[in-house]
């Protein structure tokens, strides 16, 4: 059961604290780093008038948290004059103040006399900018979910129908994914085809929600020999490799940095849906296969259209340069696809009428 996510503590102003170093952030521990462990608006300790807006900011923004910052974590967010904010956002990697700052969003008020004025404008920005977040679900199953939204004041039907369903290509089948631009809090059920409560909660991260269960696959109900469907497909890889005439690099691959900000979100939105993956139906009646499914299963976590998008803008200028500086069309990102322990991967030609 999925519960609704309770607010913040922090009522009146002189709770709020006051953070001086990205190590201050509450976080979680995880198997590489840290995450932090709620959203964040934050704001300049020195600014006057900030006590002033601090209940009506934190209550506005459940549940995301108010706090303060000063010291190096001031300069590292760019927060060192008044008016001016930043957005953390709940899985995002924490205690490196690199990728702390690099995972930010931030505002800057202008044109403000009073110390009072800008409390206003800081939350319309933050409802516009940091609140609303990509939500989804996929349907494993051969019947209808019905969603049922509970804000009484949202716009738009409160029923929704997430239909089963997907498509095949070639090798894989698609499942279909559905996504809703929704604010943090935003409560919600799931009732299953049966009309019985599924999932009941609110939204509390960009994330997708699998309803029902993958469907088994056990390699012994078809007759396959799997290592020679194994080798076939090298062969056949190894030929569609020869036929490409258009080689845009010497070497075809090359280990390379991820821009900070694009890595700050794929381990957030990974950190946060990491108990939300489903299995990657392979086809096995398919004439080739460059993952052993059948031996070690490969999990999906299905991703956002527009944080998807973000992702390819974040890498375009990487790949191009690396390309001899192609200009580059977003075609597909796939994934988050996870490999379990022995999992193997046939090097392969993905387009190859085009490279």
């Amino acid at each position: 059961m999925f519960l609704i996510a309770s607010g913040s503590a922090l009522g009146q102003p002189n709770e709020c604290p006051t953070f001086v170093s990205a190590v201050d952030l509450p976080s979680e521990p995880a198997r590489r780093g840290s995450h932090l462990l709620h959203h964040w608006l934050l704001v300049p300790a020195n600014c006057k008038g900030l006590a002033s807006h601090l209940s009506m900011l934190e209550e506005a923004l459940r549940p995301r948290r108010v706090a303060a910052v000063s010291g190096e974590l001031a300069v590292d967010l760019g927060l060192l004059g008044c008016p001016a904010a930043a957005c953390l956002e709940r899985g995002a990697p924490a205690g490196s103040a690199q990728l702390v700052a690099a995972g930010a969003r931030s505002w800057q008020g202008q044109g403000f006399s009073g110390e009072g004025e800008w409390g206003e404008e800081l939350l319309e920005w933050t409802l516009d900018v940091c609140q609303k977040v990509e939500f989804g679900f996929v349907n494993l199953g051969d019947r209808p979910f019905t969603l049922r939204w509970l804000h009484p004041g949202r716009p738009g039907p409160s029923d929704v129908s997430i239909e089963p369903g997907g498509w095949n290509e070639t090798v894989t089948f698609y499942r279909r994914d559905v996504w809703f631009t929704e604010s943090l809090g935003e409560p919600f059920l799931v009732l299953d085809p049966d009309g019985a409560v599924y999932l009941y909660g609110a939204v509390e991260y960009a994330g997708v929600y699998p309803l029902g269960d993958s469907p088994d696959f056990d390699p012994n109900l078809y007759e396959r020999d799997w290592d020679s469907l194994w080798n076939q497909t090298r062969e056949i890889e190894i030929l569609r490799a020869e036929r490409i005439h258009v080689a845009f690099t010497k070497s075809g691959s090359q280990a390379a940095s991820v821009p900070l900000n694009v890595w700050a979100s794929v381990a957030a939105y990974y950190h946060n849906n990491r108990n939300h993956s489903f299995r990657e139906e392979w086809q096995p009646a398919s004439d080739r296969a460059t993952v052993n499914f059948w031996e070690a299963p490969v999990r999906i976590i299905a991703l956002p259209p527009k944080l998807k998008l973000g992702w390819h803008e974040g890498l375009a200028s990487l790949v191009s340069g690396w390309a001899g500086g192609v200009e580059l069309e977003p075609t597909q990102l796939y994934g988050i696809r996870i490999y379990s322990r022995g999992s193997r991967l046939i090097p392969h030609v993905d387009r190859e009428d085009t490279h």
